[in-house]
């Protein structure tokens, strides 16, 4: 996918997302959400690795929601077509495989 058309895939999309989420009842979704989600607050449960993860994820759906609605198409880009932090990009082909 080029560049541009990426840019067109998220630009479409963050339009969808504000369709959705632009609307009194939208923004009451968003609102609900943002409870269950535990946008701000802890996601930690002390000794309870499963239910941690499990709320990790839950924030994790919310805070992607609200990047669509408050990022550029031109930051999701960035935001979501990156490789992950210490992952080796399969494209460089300047490092010899192991």
């Amino acid at each position: 996918m080029t560049p541009e058309q990426a840019l067109a895939v998220f630009d479409d999309c963050k339009r969808a997302y504000i369709l959705t989420f632009g609307t009194d009842a939208g923004r009451t979704v968003l609102a609900d959400l943002a409870k269950f989600c535990r946008a701000n607050q802890s996601t930690a449960v002390a000794g309870d690795h499963d239910r941690t993860w499990a709320l990790i994820g839950r924030r994790e759906v919310y805070l992607t929601i609200r990047d669509y609605l408050d990022l550029t198409p031109e930051q999701l880009v960035a935001r979501f077509t990156r490789p992950a932090q210490g992952a080796i990009s399969h494209d460089d082909r300047t490092t010899p495989p192991d």
